[in-house]
């Protein structure tokens, strides 16, 4: 019977499993480490022969007291293609890296920076939101069901890529090279596709595209292929929306309302949302603000405005 994503997990927080991770620490910050060296450390790593003679990575997280901080580890000038990482956690950066057909099922890192040889790896059902891919090579990678909002795929070469049923609102796709990729039923609504490559091998059946920036060449090709597309006039803002849903979100988080001084704030959210989805032309900041006049101070007002919305359009791959 195949290990369980539970059991990978676990394997890492036995004072053995820490014992490894300690290693693998101290070769990934004295890059370049082999993959030769890294096999060595997990010789006595539980179900290691279920994916030999590839690197066993997978589950690995890396407690606070092997990292010595709470950002997450990096992996720099690694080549460990075919490497295992599925359900990988906490990893900050993964640059200038040979993971080419490495596989990151169902790993989880939001606002990470990619920038390594991603070719043929599998990303399946991999938790990426706000994820930056630059200088990142994505040619024939996987990201089925995916998880991508808000991720910045601008120049990467994705050819022959599959994003089959991702969630990728949001993204910027800037000059993004998508020739021969398949985007079915991906969702890219409110994406930013301005100068993406295509061509006649570009799958696009059911991707939702509402929304989106692109030039008229892509639109023209994207009726035809079967894109769900509003009109050229339409403006979406499932943006604004989310942004919105964020803040709430942030009111009701204890470490940015730990006095819930705030907490008058969110019925007045919620009516002003269900105005928002009918007209999002409506000024609903400036609503927000005349209601709050002699409920909360001018100084509270004022930190709701530009710091807690700021930081739920800065944070919202967290949100999402």
């Amino acid at each position: 019977m195949v290990a369980t994503r539970e059991q990978l997990q676990a394997r890492w927080k036995t004072p053995e499993g820490i014992h490894i991770a300690e290693n693998f620490r101290q070769r990934f910050e004295r890059h370049p480490a082999s993959q030769e060296d890294l096999q060595k450390i997990t010789t006595t790593l539980p179900f290691r022969e279920e994916v030999a003679p590839a690197l066993d990575l997978r589950g690995l997280n890396l407690p606070s007291e092997v990292t010595n901080r709470g950002d997450g580890f990096i992996l720099k000038h690694l080549s460990l293609p075919g490497a295992h990482f599925e359900y990988l956690q906490d990893v900050a950066n993964i640059v200038v890296c040979n993971l080419q057909g490495a596989i990151f099922d169902e790993m989880h890192t939001i606002h990470s920076i990619f920038g390594s040889d991603f070719r043929r790896a599998s990303f399946r059902k991999a938790m990426l939101q706000g994820v930056r891919f630059w200088h990142a090579d994505l040619r024939e990678a996987t990201f089925f069901q995916a998880r991508l909002a808000k991720a910045d795929f601008s120049e990467v070469p994705c050819q022959g890529a599959s994003f089959v049923e991702a969630d990728m609102r949001f993204t910027l796709c800037a000059g993004t090279d998508f020739r021969g990729t398949d985007l079915s039923r991906a969702n890219l609504t409110d994406s930013s596709l301005g100068g993406v490559l295509f061509d006649d091998q570009t799958r696009l059946e059911g991707t939702i595209l509402r929304g989106s920036r692109m030039s008229q060449d892509f639109r023209s090709y994207a009726e035809k292929a079967g894109a769900i597309l509003g009109t050229e006039e339409e403006e979406l803002n499932a943006y604004e929306l989310a942004c919105f849903d964020a803040l709430s979100a942030i009111i009701r988080d204890p470490i940015y309302n730990p006095d819930h001084r705030f907490d008058v704030v969110l019925p007045l959210l919620t009516e002003l949302r269900v105005k928002l989805v009918q007209d999002h032309h409506y000024p609903w900041d400036n609503e927000l603000v005349a209601s709050l006049e002699g409920v909360l101070s001018p100084e509270d007002i004022n930190t709701l405005g530009n710091e807690l919305y700021a930081d739920a359009m800065r944070l919202l791959a967290y949100y999402l």
